[in-house]
């Protein structure tokens, strides 16, 4: 049999990218296919293949021996991506290891063995068939020196591009790690590494918590059996949601429970990113503080836990990443965690129904005293992979006086399609929680707004040009019958349009939860009596020299 021979000079290459290609890019490819990312991973998967080509270019003579050695690396961990592909439908990422080494192995083991079918044994082979063949086939031959020079070149670019677009060298390394990370075997190798820098950061952090003394707390509520949902959400404006008079219908769900909601009008994240809203909002300190606060005093699941409530972790934002890392170590001190996206990144389709079903085994655990939170996705970007196709109902022209492209107007409706799934799952985590019937309340908020072209043709956030659309949140309660008779929420009615930031709301949780604590203040709180309005600008810590620039958004 006459052996394989590459068809002309100018693809000799090709066969040997297109090995190296193979492992890097088929399940970005897939993942592209089936709409779970962007095509970003691909692009760079693609393009970090081209410097493998380095020893066929200089050295042919080398080549199959470089693709061998290199490709046994590469299939290892191709295999794994591919496997945990198949059975999960996420792309690997340090957030694996985390469930690896720090859950519940039995656990891990009944779920591949839910996800696991033998029809993916073939599809392994197939996967690991194509390099072979092309390993097995292919007879490596010079390059001219022509081409020697143009891929050498390139390979050049690629990395040192970076470091070319970024101002400093540690921008620029930053980016090109993080496009790595979609390149077999760093791609392993990065996500163990984070995973490891990480983990010493929660441990560290988790250790100093250990050891803050919290001092006297007592509850004032003596029910046998309490339940408390928190409900963290994420990149919502209150003004896109038709429970607050948006045009469009987008919360046909809640406006129909709007009768058992205590629904709050004017509250306001305190600051436009996420780790830094919920730590403010979570911790007394002021928001100068909350970099430091965790070092030395007591967090709302701190209070909760010396109170005796088990408490339940159930999580659809990103396991661990270097930004969470606060978040996780607040998910270790929970009783028990449900981590439902293991994604690279936040931009891959992750819709928040996956919480639906941890949430109704929480309300189930046969603890007398329970916190259950969940921190959903929400609207985060990309928006068009928080929703599922069927809720992709505003496709029209957005009611703003923006102009926009076609581009910008796809964006606005996929912002209003995700507040419309939102609506949905908040909804059906009222009616399951109402379905239980338990003594508690439910408390939802947005950790900030996003602009999405409502008043400057702007889409995310931005602390340096702040906007109304990036700090007006949603904020309700709804609560059981018994703990809304026990606490007089009728006289509530008087407080719905109080002015409120986000980085009070603790003082907030202590009336609701009925603690007694000495830093609860109840000026701060929103439903107290004797609540005072904070009508202070609003800016960050970091930005003081900036407040005349941004006075004129003290409150929204």
């Amino acid at each position: 049999m006459r052996s394989f021979q590459p068809p002309s000079e100018k693809s000799q290459l090709l066969w040997v990218f297109l090995f190296f290609a193979w492992f890097s890019g088929t399940v970005q490819l897939l993942l592209l296919i089936t709409g779970k990312t962007s095509g970003v991973g691909l692009k760079n998967a693609l393009i970090y293949s081209i410097p493998w080509l380095i020893i066929p270019l200089w050295q042919h003579r080398y080549a199959r021996s470089w693709m061998l050695i290199t490709g046994l690396t590469m299939a290892v961990c191709g295999l794994l991506k591919f496997g945990y592909f198949l059975m999960y439908n996420q792309e690997i990422s340090q957030s694996i290891f985390y469930v690896i080494f720090d859950s519940n192995m039995h656990e891990g083991s009944e779920f591949f063995h839910t996800y696991f079918r033998f029809w993916m044994i073939p599809a392994f082979v197939a996967y690991l068939a194509v390099p072979v063949w092309i390993w097995i086939r292919y007879q490596p031959a010079p390059a001219s020196s022509k081409k020697r020079l143009w891929l050498s070149l390139l390979i050049a670019l690629t990395i040192v591009e970076p470091f070319i677009s970024h101002k400093t060298l540690a921008l620029g390394w930053n980016s090109l790690v993080d496009r790595q990370a979609s390149v077999a075997p760093w791609d392993m190798l990065m996500n163990y590494t984070s995973y490891q820098r990480n983990i010493a950061s929660v441990e560290a952090t988790l250790k100093n918590m250990n050891k803050i003394d919290i001092g006297e707390i007592s509850s004032t509520d003596n029910t046998p059996d309490q339940t408390y949902v928190l409900v963290l959400g994420e990149s919502t404006n209150r003004q896109r949601m038709g429970l607050y008079g948006y045009s469009r219908n987008t919360s046909p769900e809640l406006s129909a429970l709007k009768n058992e909601l205590l629904i709050f009008n004017d509250v306001n994240a305190a600051i436009p990113y996420t780790i830094e809203s919920i730590t403010s909002a979570f911790y007394f300190s002021d928001r100068s503080e909350i970099f430091t606060a965790f070092k030395t005093q007591a967090n709302l699941i701190m209070l909760m836990k010396e109170l005796g409530f088990s408490v339940f972790w159930i999580t659809n934002q990103q396991t661990i990443t270097s930004r969470n890392t606060l978040l996780t170590t607040f998910s270790k001190t929970a009783d028990q965690a449900w981590y439902m996206n293991n994604n690279r990144t936040q931009s891959a389709r992750q819709t928040d129904d996956s919480v639906l079903e941890p949430f109704a085994e929480a309300l189930k655990n046969p603890a007398k005293k329970k916190l259950i939170v969940v921190h959903l996705l929400g609207t985060h970007l990309s928006y068009r992979f928080r929703y599922p196709e069927s809720y992709a109902q505003f496709t029209d022209t957005p009611p703003t006086d923006i102009p926009l492209s076609s581009a910008d107007v796809d964006l606005y409706n996929e912002y209003d399609n995700a507040v419309l799934f939102n609506d949905h799952v908040l909804a059906s985590l009222i009616n399951t929680m109402k379905a239980e019937d338990p003594y508690g309340f439910l408390v939802y908020f947005s950790d900030h707004g996003e602009e999405v072209f409502d008043t400057v043709h702007f889409n995310g956030r931005n602390a340096l040009a702040p906007t109304p659309a990036m700090y007006t949140v949603p904020f309700f309660v709804w609560g059981s019958t018994e703990w809304k008779a026990r606490h007089s929420t009728d006289q509530w009615n008087t407080r719905l349009d109080r002015p409120y930031s986000l980085d009070d709301f603790v003082h907030t949780w202590c009336d609701l939860a009925s603690i007694q604590y000495a830093q609860c203040r109840p000026e701060k709180s929103l439903i107290n009596h004797q609540f005072v309005a904070d009508t202070s600008v609003r800016t960050h810590p970091w930005l003081r020299d900036r407040k005349k620039k941004i006075a004129k958004n003290k409150y929204f």
